[in-house]
């Protein structure tokens, strides 16, 4: 018997339940689907419904963090493409993946799939060599990883379960302090606790705008440098000071992208969820 698979979707305020364009193509799956609706201050308790194959949750928590934990505690399959409500999806190469983990053979902790501008267009184009795993051990491999992004993400789920892995609700947006990096944070506790993670060229989502990164603040360096407080040894933290104060010399406000960098980086980190 091989691995089912299904599809995890964030929300807020019904933005998912509202898309007519991502219903659709939610609907043309085959896949069993999870919907996390956050309504924080609108709701005091968790509510469930369940249409068919799909199981709603309209939460009252805040943050995409909580979000994907909860659609994660909910699937009832082994791997889940996580999904934001601003995206399109590739539906012929969601089927071809589900068919294709369907078969009866090991697969890996984490697949990672290209991210796509349009169609036919790559947001990055340099990625792994296809068939590439990535352990802990190797350095270059993990540190191609910080930039992953959360919508090139397919994750083990039974994995997750069975080692109590979840996203650590201090990183993410809707969190109090580190308002990104929470994909990267759990990549490295998957990879710590023996998880591997594997390049796959077949691309399963379309984001025409990505909202993050494309132009760098104290807040984004501050989180970078949290990110880094958390899955890089301490051993490498004044090597990673030394090349961002490179990195950052020569930009207008490149002194306090360092400090934000820096204060993130040295920030005790709680223990993780």
């Amino acid at each position: 018997m091989g691995y089912t698979c299904g599809i995890l979707v964030s929300t807020m305020h019904d933005r998912a339940l509202n898309n007519e364009r991502l219903l659709d193509e939610l609907t043309r799956t085959s896949l069993p689907v999870v919907i996390v609706n956050q309504k924080p201050g609108l709701l005091n308790v968790e509510q469930t419904e369940v249409r068919n194959a799909w199981t709603i949750v309209h939460s009252p928590l805040s943050g995409i963090s909580n979000s994907r934990n909860e659609a994660i505690r909910h699937a009832h399959f082994d791997f889940g493409i996580l999904c934001d409500d601003d995206i399109e999806l590739m539906v012929e190469n969601i089927e071809a993946l589900a068919f294709e983990l369907a078969q009866s053979k090991p697969q890996p902790e984490i697949l990672i799939h290209p991210l796509m501008r349009d169609a036919t267009t790559p947001w990055q184009k340099k990625k792994f060599p296809a068939g590439r795993t990535i352990r802990q051990s190797q350095w270059l491999k993990w540190r191609n990883l910080q930039h992953v992004n959360s919508m090139e993400i397919v994750l083990n789920l039974t994995f997750l379960k069975s080692q109590g892995i979840g996203f650590n609700p201090q990183f993410g947006l809707g969190s109090a302090h580190t308002t990104g990096g929470e994909e990267i944070e759990l990549l490295s506790r998957i990879i710590r606790a023996g998880g591997r993670a594997l390049f796959h060229p077949l691309p399963l989502r379309i984001h025409r705008e990505i909202s993050s990164g494309k132009s760098i603040s104290a807040q984004n360096a501050f989180n970078m440098g949290r990110v880094h407080g958390a899955t890089i040894s301490p051993v490498w933290h004044e090597a990673l000071i030394a090349r961002h104060f490179v990195k950052y010399r020569f930009k207008p406000d490149g002194s306090e992208l360092f400090k934000g960098y820096v204060r993130g980086l040295k920030l005790k980190n709680p223990e993780m969820p």
